[in-house]
């Protein structure tokens, strides 16, 4: 057969696999739901769903806390009192409301999120991505905010409750993994007083 005949159905293949591919993707994304739940007046709960075969199942969810109910730990008392007191994840909300404010943000346009959790079995499927790339974009187009931080902090669910990995040995791993996903989902990493949290600042050129 001529090598440029080849050549063209080689072309050809490669188009066929990618239309099938994107058209894969395009049906994947589409049976995707998302819903918002008001768990307090500066929190709520952003749910991700999957509807296959007929069957609607809860994927995850990841929480959205608004910057005005973090404002108590700018308080310049907190400076003052023994960290070692503190739980970590106190430290942490009291190093990230910091930052926020040495970058001159406005703690009332800012949103933290957090617990970010996918169940095992949806794992490495890419359903946390969406779930943080959506409820990015909406916080950005719908609730009026330029600023979203995180702190990236493993946990995992034992008898329903939360387990955090910290004092464990896979926390730097669980944690670098982490790190990871809020990379590809556009976010920067942040060191600030040794605690690294992240952060993504509205788009004002898009």
């Amino acid at each position: 057969m001529n090598k440029s005949i080849i050549f063209l159905l080689s072309i050809l293949g490669i188009t066929l696999f990618n239309t099938k591919n994107t058209a894969m993707q395009a049906d994947f994304k589409h049976n995707i739901e998302f819903k918002s739940q008001e768990i307090t007046i500066n929190n709520t709960r952003r749910s991700i769903y999957f509807t296959q075969d007929g069957q609607k199942e809860f994927i995850g969810s990841i929480s959205i806390t608004k910057g005005q109910s973090l404002s108590i730990f700018a308080s310049p008392a907190f400076s003052a009192i023994d960290k070692k007191l503190f739980p970590p994840s106190m430290i942490s909300l009291i190093t990230v409301v910091s930052a926020i404010n040495a970058r001159k943000k406005d703690l009332e346009k800012t949103i933290l999120l957090g617990d970010l959790y996918i169940f095992p079995k949806y794992r490495g499927k890419e359903f946390a991505q969406i779930l943080v790339k959506n409820t990015c974009q909406e916080l950005f187009e719908k609730e009026g905010i330029n600023f979203i931080v995180l702190i990236p902090d493993p946990f995992e669910y034992e008898n329903n409750m939360q387990k955090s990995f910290h004092g464990t040995p896979d926390y730097d791993i669980k944690k670098e993994q982490l790190i990871r996903l809020y990379k590809k989902c556009s976010f920067n990493v942040d060191e600030a007083d040794g605690t690294i949290f992240m952060y993504l600042a509205e788009n004002k050129n898009s």
